[in-house]
């Protein structure tokens, strides 16, 4: 098993725990485990998983999580480079090539992160979904991966604003 998108995705998750200034232990990201497996034929497991880490996702009662201005700019526009292009008729480089990029928009992302409390939570939530599922696409540029990626992003959009 190839360790080092595993040791990529706890490695960020960790940035961006500390870059929150978030100090109280309250994040469990034991769900990353070896279940972001990087085999196509395992594609419907890991998704199942993703999905499964959303689907704890909750509304600030009735509105949406307010995000900080700089986590709603990062999401503009990792949401305007994938709206942006028909990933579909992409090649599989070009794919990967696309997941590097949204990889270095979540490194901005979790660079800047000032967001805290509740919302903080619910974002950390959906990250553990999302940033896998980007970091399979950077490695594999399977068109299945970018689909997942578009469910995501309009799954965010559900929640945060």
């Amino acid at each position: 098993m190839n360790l080092v998108p595993i040791t990529t995705c706890i490695a960020l998750l960790v940035l961006c725990i500390l870059s929150c200034d978030h100090h109280e232990g309250h994040h469990d990201h034991s769900d990353h485990g070896d279940s972001h497996s990087h085999s196509s034929q395992q594609h419907a497991s890991s998704h199942d998983t993703h999905a499964s880490s959303t689907e704890n996702l909750r509304l600030n009662g009735d509105d949406k999580w307010q995000m900080d201005g700089h986590t709603r700019k990062m999401f503009a526009e990792m949401t305007a480079r994938f709206q942006d292009i028909n990933h579909s008729s992409l090649s599989q480089s070009q794919l990967k090539i696309l997941g590097a990029d949204l990889e270095k928009d979540l490194e901005k992302l979790i660079a800047g992160c000032t967001m805290e409390g509740e919302a903080h939570e619910e974002l950390h939530k959906y990250l553990t979904a999302y940033m896998p599922t980007v970091q399979q696409l950077a490695m594999e540029g399977a068109p299945e991966q970018a689909d997942d990626i578009v469910s995501l992003l309009a799954l965010f959009s559900n929640y945060f604003e």
